[in-house]
């Protein structure tokens, strides 16, 4: 595999992970309330800014910058943890 394929392969991953971690810090934000919600929604936007660093090495390199993926969740419920139903604390 040559160098720029590795770097894009890697890129992409990064992003992806960044986006997943925006993604759990704004769903963590939308559950909670007062100074609890505004650092998680404050992580949340440094997340993103770590998914577009990302997003502009790949299209440095000429690469395609993926959609972001869409979350579906069986309860859009977020007081409960959707693998085991148990409340999450406050």
């Amino acid at each position: 595999m040559r160098q720029d394929a590795k770097a894009a392969s890697r890129f992409r991953s990064l992003l992806a992970s960044e986006r997943r971690s925006a993604d759990l810090y704004a769903g963590l934000a939308g559950a909670a309330t007062g100074d609890r919600r505004e650092v998680l929604s404050e992580l949340s936007a440094v997340e993103r800014k770590h998914a577009a660093h990302w997003a502009a090495k790949l299209h440095e390199l000429g690469e395609p910058v993926p959609a972001p993926a869409a979350i579906s969740r069986a309860r859009n419920d977020h007081t409960t943890n959707d693998h085991t139903k148990k409340e999450i604390p406050q």
